[in-house]
């Protein structure tokens, strides 16, 4: 069964953090990015961590000083850096230091008036082992030692089942239940040195759980996201909710799962009750009630046979991806899924076959993954292949062209810095049109100019934050069988696939380069003409 067969357009309402699609872009560019929900506090304590469901590169990272699960005034915040880490990198870089660049200095997190207990909060960024945007939330609680410096902390979803779980008898029993100890809620289990398939299955059948009942609440509940009472998420309901049920059963089966769902259903429901502002919701429908209970239970029992506590290192990330794939099945509401769930949970399959290759080749394809039919296999574009390197970017621009599921485009990217730098200003040049004649017309631009700037995680992914609020992955996913370079934006839970011709062009030694436009006149002109020039290169 699926959850979302009746509306999987949407898992998550993201709105406040990140967007459905690039639409949002367009109609803040130009505008103030005064944000009420921005600010700043006087800081003075670095606190040093690391996001991991798998790693959270890109993510927004702050301190929850009032705990309602959204960044407000005056919370400091950072951002991670491309291995998951802030404030302190895994080379043992200090993004906090009086020395550190302006680029290092957006992973630094400080914060005045910390104690123990503090909460920590993550949402957005993209998960390094798909590449695919997370869309959720994490958290822990800090610990403040007696001389005032905070230990580093992990934010994974084995923390984040203990935040809003008060009892210590309750959180002993919860850890208890996935074999685990106090002391391996501070081990990066997926690091080689500190590799614990146990937390590893642990962690990753909370956030899967997690996953498939928020996407339900999301879609129910529109004010998450929307309303300054409710948090940007369903996700730390939800993790309290399953925290609850477990310390009271040690069970994770079809009772306790429905009576967690019902829980934080309740805990969604007073939120509505106590804001006079918003509509009360009635319940949500029993059948898709029961299908996510059936859902979770399906999760369960695949993460069990593709990461059992048997699971060696060099295993576990593909079995993760393999796991994922799944997940986003589900979400998606696609027909193949008890054929996925049977290939994704014989680690003997061709679907880790393919995914080690792909691997050791350079990258998976993580969107071919979700695609492949799953009755009948192919695994034959799941590999990415041939591209341009995002080693450096100086000076460099790309054109590119969006033509997916009705949504069409184009933009220009121009990437300026200093050569060998893993990061600088941007500048993009973007048309739109979200193929809905129906929508509202700020939705789509002729040409916008948006300024922001870009982060490199490796040699293939980028890192853009665009108009001060946007953040969106720019990933190369090889060539097509035509030739084209192809390119994938993903932004507030959504991936489409871009082409360029050209690829990246070096703006002081290639020919058809063009002049960076200074006005969204000037960009909407400099589309027209390209993209006149290259309908009929077609």
């Amino acid at each position: 069964m699926t959850i979302l067969n009746t509306f999987n357009k949407r898992a998550f309402s993201t709105k406040g953090f990140a967007v459905a699609s690039l639409a949002v872009a367009i109609s803040i560019a130009g505008c103030s990015s005064d944000n009420p929900d921005e600010g700043s506090i006087s800081s003075n304590t670095s606190i040093p961590g690391i996001a991991v469901d798998g790693y959270l590169a890109g993510a927004t990272v702050y301190v929850d000083f009032n705990n309602n699960g959204r960044k407000n005034a005056g919370e400091p915040t950072a951002i991670t850096d491309k291995d998951g880490y802030f404030t302190t990198a895994k080379d043992g870089t200090e993004y906090c230091g009086s020395d550190a660049s302006a680029l290092e200095k957006i992973h630094c997190l400080k914060a005045g008036g910390l104690e123990t207990g503090s909460v920590v909060r993550t949402f957005g960024g993209y998960d390094i082992f798909t590449g695919e945007p997370f869309t959720g939330s994490l958290s822990a609680r800090i610990t403040v030692g007696s001389d005032g410096v905070v230990a580093s902390q992990m934010v994974s979803p084995l923390t984040s089942i203990l935040v809003d779980l008060a009892d210590t008898d309750d959180q002993q029993d919860v850890l208890d239940f996935f074999g685990l100890s106090s002391s391996d809620l501070e081990t990066d289990f997926l690091d080689s040195a500190g590799y614990d398939a146990n937390a590893v299955n642990g962690a990753i059948k909370l956030h899967k759980l997690v996953t498939i009942f928020s996407a339900v609440f999301s879609n129910a509940y529109d004010a998450f996201g929307d309303e300054r009472s409710f948090p940007e998420t369903p996700n730390a309901i939800t993790y309290k909710a399953l925290a609850e049920n477990i310390a009271a059963t040690s069970l994770l089966n079809s009772t306790s799962l429905g009576d967690a769902f019902d829980d934080a259903q309740t805990a969604i429901l007073a939120l509505y009750n106590a804001d006079d502002d918003v509509t009360f919701p009635g319940n949500i429908a029993n059948g898709i009630r029961s299908n996510a209970i059936s859902d979770a239970l399906d999760i369960i029992g695949l993460v069990d046979n593709a990461l059992p506590t048997s699971t060696t290192f060099a295993n576990a990330k593909s079995r993760v991806i393999g796991v994922e794939t799944v997940v986003q099945k589900i979400l998606n509401g696609d027909g193949d899924i008890a054929a996925a769930i049977t290939e994704a949970g014989n680690v003997g399959s061709g679907l880790y076959t393919a995914i080690d290759n792909a691997l050791s080749a350079g990258d998976v394809d993580f969107i071919a993954l979700t695609k492949v039919n799953y009755s009948a296999p192919n695994y034959g574009d799941v590999s990415v292949v041939g591209g341009d390197s995002f080693s450096d970017l100086a000076n460099k621009q790309l054109y590119v062209n969006l033509s997916d599921n009705g949504k069409s485009g184009s933009g220009y990217f121009f990437f300026n810095s200093e050569q060998g730098a893993s990061g600088g200003d941007l500048n993009v040049c973007l048309e739109y049109d979200d193929g809905n004649s129906s929508s509202n017309e700020f939705e789509e631009t002729d040409g916008v100019l948006l300024k922001g700037t870009w982060l490199s995680l490796n040699d293939s992914r980028l890192i853009l934050n665009l108009a001060g609020s946007l953040t969106v992955s720019l990933t190369d996913k090889g060539t097509t069988s035509n030739s084209l370079n192809r390119y994938t934006l993903s932004y507030g839970g959504e991936t489409l696939s871009w082409t360029s011709s050209d690829g990246l062009l070096d703006e002081l030694q290639d020919s058809g380069i063009v002049e960076q436009p200074s006005s969204d006149a000037a960009c909407e002109m400099l589309l027209n003409e390209s993209n006149s020039n290259n309908n009929q290169l077609r």
